[in-house]
């Protein structure tokens, strides 16, 4: 009982040290998309499993129907960083926000991607049902 307090500050000092790594990699991945938001119209899409095989972020900004650049972000933990994807570029939202398989892909990008693109073309639907 005696190594309890010293067992908490140790778990203290650890949470506080994921709070700051977390808000630092907030901050990165927002700093990516102002980037993004300066080039067109921007969104965010999430893919891949929780816990198998960690999560991916897809940002994507267009102009018109087409990928001008994306973002990605995939790993395990907070020293994840997001990093210019350029297999996006040129691709149209129409192509991502389907079904079809693109090749230099992998699965929980894709979704993540899919994601995105149908973020932005769902006002375009809503404009045209209206």
């Amino acid at each position: 009982m005696e190594n309890l307090p010293v067992v908490l500050f140790v778990i203290g000092v650890m949470w506080v040290s994921q709070l700051l790594l977390t808000y630092n990699q907030a901050m990165k991945f927002n700093n990516s998309l102002k980037t993004l938001r300066a080039q067109g119209e921007s969104a965010v899409g999430m893919g891949g499993k929780r816990y198998r095989g960690g999560r991916a972020f897809v940002a994507i900004a267009r102009q018109g129907d087409t990928v001008v650049d994306a973002r990605v972000m995939t790993g395990f933990t907070v020293f994840a960083a997001p990093k210019p994807f350029p297999g996006l570029n040129g691709l149209s939202l129409t192509e991502l926000a389907g079904d079809g398989d693109i090749p230099q892909l992998n699965r929980k990008i894709r979704s993540a991607a899919q994601m995105a693109a149908s973020t932005l073309l769902k006002p375009k639907e809503t404009a045209v049902s209206e």
